[in-house]
């Protein structure tokens, strides 16, 4: 983590007739971290002179000391809190020449107890973890030992030669171990990360291509931090099992109230099939749709890069009714500067990874999407679809595009089609939205176009324009609040004014009817609406709802219905191309109808 405590080093050196020496010391505040003493070295100050080359085969020695050490306040340095007890020493022997240093290095930690994840169980201690290391100026060896109260153990074994990385040789045992009083350590959100670990694995070689693994590791009842906009995974149960000739991975856990499962299979440690499957994910954003499907991918490993495609399918997007009250944004506001503070420097643009251990083309097959009634906007039903280059590393990449296959929206009273609904992604996840809603009067057609990045979305205002291009805007935005074409222009704002309350009012309405549980399932997928009497249409009550992923129904009952309209009037729309609708309209007056559009965009 961020340093959060000041330190302070103190380097000395010394080249006299007797020889070469240094020392070091780190604090932070009364607290001695580290202590170099007796850094030394026969060349003297004549010899440096004389041949300096020469002389950096001479030979070095020093112990570098770390004292016992709160472990509360050595992690307090770097922000970390949740230590309730333990202490934290030893010590670093250096040896060698300037040329090919050695070193031989111990650390203690004892006793080391955190604050438990769940109030309900008492903390995990550590009651002691030995660390040896050597270096022997060619390779190196690790040697970690550990125990916990519940009887965990621990215990690693590890030599690497860096000039061979075939040499690496690795041995990992591990029993009920509890990883929380370790992930202390670590950096970024695993501090919060929780579970017990098994493990039985044996390593020999770098390079997965021609070295081996075999054995297992499972973490069981893990929680795992993973990202502000993901959450947390939790009660996880993941496997890791690996063999000579692949490994298979499996996780089985849930995030928020949702629930994930995933699998993931190689047999020679180069070609990889992933599948999995997620129901009522829930991301921590404005709207928190539930998010369920399933997924299924085919990789190929081209160095330490996965690379291959996905495909996501049976996917759905639900997004929940409102519930409570709005909250004040918890944040402070990008424009309010404390003076006794650093000034917060400007937010970065978010950045593709420069160096992605996994990348895939995701295809995502028609999902259907559902948001409830928000404010004075009625249900939206539709589905979607698209094509996403999925880059993973430091940070998340993402480049293609998901558009609408077919959407309705109700607004003000009024049904819109969405004619264009693309969201396009240029990299990094502030995506490009372009929307078009229209609306079609018996003699002119409304769209209301809005265009933006996902960062800017409360900023823009949308755009009215209409065929033929016969109204302002503001008479436009006027339609579009209950207002209609072809009625008295004195009388326009009280229409939009009764248009806007009869849209209130159906969402009222709609919501205390979700209270019955019957209505509420049927509501779940059936847009109800009214609309005032203006202009060239009577007042009209409808329902509508899609019967399949292409076909859209709706039913008109109007309110002393004009000479020219039908009192009950029912509508189909056949959608057998995104940009191609038949709608066939029809009812008790024998008044009827066929449509034919064909949109095409450039």
């Amino acid at each position: 983590g961020a340093i959060k405590r000041a330190i302070n080093v103190a380097v000395t050196a010394r080249v006299d007739d007797k020889g070469t020496g240094a020392t070091v010391r780190a604090t932070s505040g009364e607290l001695t971290l580290l202590e170099l003493t007796d850094a030394t070295s026969p060349v003297t100050l004549d010899r440096w002179v004389a041949d300096p080359k020469a002389e950096l085969t001479s030979t070095i020695a020093g112990t570098l000391s770390i004292p016992r050490l709160p472990a509360r306040e050595l992690l307090a340095i770097i922000g970390r809190t949740d230590i309730l007890m333990g202490s934290v020493q030893g010590k670093v022997e250096v040896g060698g020449t300037f040329l090919v240093p050695t070193a031989k290095a111990s650390v203690d930690v004892l006793l080391l107890k955190v604050k438990p994840r769940l109030v309900t169980r008492p903390p995990p201690t550590l009651t002691a973890m030995h660390i040896e290391a050597s270096w022997d100026g060619k390779a190196g060896k690790l040697h970690v030992t550990g125990a916990e109260a519940n009887k965990g153990s621990l215990e690693i074994d590890a030599a690497l030669t860096p000039a061979d990385l075939s040499s690496l040789r690795a041995r990992l045992k591990i029993t009920d171990f509890d990883v929380a009083p370790v992930v202390v350590f670590l950096p970024g959100p695993l501090v919060g990360a929780s579970g017990k670990i098994e493990a039985d694995l044996t390593i020999k070689g770098v390079d997965l291509s021609l070295g081996t693994v075999d054995g297992f590791v499972h973490l069981i009842k893990a929680r795992v931090p993973i990202a502000p906009v993901v959450g947390t995974l939790h009660q996880a149960d993941i496997r890791i099992d690996a063999n000579a000739g692949g490994v298979d991975v499996t996780l089985d856990g849930r995030v928020g109230p949702g629930t994930i499962k995933l699998k993931a299979t190689t047999t020679d440690l180069v070609h990889a099939e992933l599948t999995g499957e997620v129901t009522k994910f829930q991301p921590i954003i404005a709207a928190a749709p539930f998010i369920s499907g399933r997924i299924l991918g085919n990789f190929e490993r081209d160095g330490l890069t996965w690379r291959g495609t996905a495909k996501i399918y049976r996917a759905a997007i639900d997004v929940p009714e409102e519930q409570g009250n709005v909250l004040l944004d918890a944040t402070t506001p990008e424009d309010l500067i404390f003076v006794d503070r650093a000034i917060p420097l400007p937010k970065r643009l978010a950045q593709a990874p420069l160096q992605p251990f996994l990348i895939a083309k995701v295809t995502l097959e028609t999902a259907r999407v559902t948001v409830p009634q928000i404010q004075v906007i009625g249900p939206i039903v539709g589905s979607i679809s698209g094509e996403v280059d999925v880059s993973v590393g430091s940070t998340l990449g993402l480049d293609g595009e998901v558009s609408v296959e077919t959407a309705t929206i109700v607004i003000a009273g009024r049904r819109y089609r969405v004619e264009r609904g693309q969201v396009t992604f240029d990299g990094t996840r502030d995506a490009m939205i372009d929307v078009r809603l229209a609306h079609d009067f018996p003699t002119v057609t409304m769209y209301v176009n809005v265009a933006t990045r996902i960062s800017q979305i409360d900023k823009v205002e949308p755009q009215f324009t209409s065929e033929p291009g016969i109204y302002t805007p503001g008479q436009l935005l006027g339609f579009f609040l209950g207002g209609a074409p072809g009625g008295d222009p004195s009388k326009q704002t009280s229409e939009a004014a009764q248009g806007l309350g009869a849209a209130i009012g159906s969402v009222l309405g709609g919501k205390l009817l979700k209270k019955v549980p019957l209505m509420k399932r049927i509501l779940e997928r059936v847009q109800l609406n009214c609309k005032p009497g203006a202009g060239q249409s009577s007042a009209a009550c409808t329902a509508g709802t899609w019967v399949t992923k292409r076909v859209y129904v709706t039913a008109e009952t109007r309110i002393a219905s004009r000479p020219d309209e039908n009192s009950n009037e029912g509508r189909v729309e056949y959608y057998w191309k995104p940009w191609r609708t038949v709608e066939l309209t029809g009812g008790d007056k024998r008044f009827f109808g066929l449509d034919l559009l064909w949109r095409h965009r450039w």
